[in-house]
């Protein structure tokens, strides 16, 4: 990857992520921290799409939607371990869609930015990085998802 791709999604020489975004936990810089973990109209704006906005309906979609996340997220993480660059970017451009049309938008940025270092970097380490913060976030948006839902029924 050369300095001008790299510097552009947040990574420095050494390979590691160093954006401008706000610090996690650990101290590290978070790419795309400024977007929200769900956004706050993410399940009136899936139980608009629900004609009789039956709520079983909306719950079986986010029960889907958080099942397939999971499964994206491990697959990243398999990709990561078996250097199988091609699972990595599948699991990035699903996981990519699918979080943006649930209200997941630092997921689905992360993702976005996963799958455009793919396009260029063979560096596992740096993929590495983004895969890690993926999984962070989407732990942050399951607890979300849920809530927002456990809120919506209410």
């Amino acid at each position: 990857m050369d300095s001008q791709t790299a510097s552009s999604y947040g990574v420095n020489n050494n390979g590691a992520l160093a954006t401008n975004q706000a610090l996690s936990l650990d101290g590290n810089l978070r790419p795309g921290a400024g977007l929200a973990t769900l956004t706050d109209s993410a399940l009136f704006d899936l139980s608009e799409m629900i004609s009789d906005r039956d709520p079983l309906i909306l719950t079986e979609l986010v029960e889907a939607f958080l099942s397939e996340a999971t499964r994206q997220v491990n697959n990243m993480a398999r990709g990561i371990r078996e250097n199988d660059l091609s699972l990595l970017f599948l699991a990035a451009h699903n996981l990519k869609s699918s979080s943006a049309t649930f209200g997941a938008m630092r997921l689905a940025r992360l993702s976005q930015m996963l799958e455009d270092l793919l396009s260029g970097s063979r560096h596992i380490d740096v993929l590495g990085h983004f895969v890690t913060e993926i999984e962070a976030e989407s732990t942050l948006v399951f607890v979300a998802m849920r809530n927002a839902l456990a809120q919506w029924q209410a």
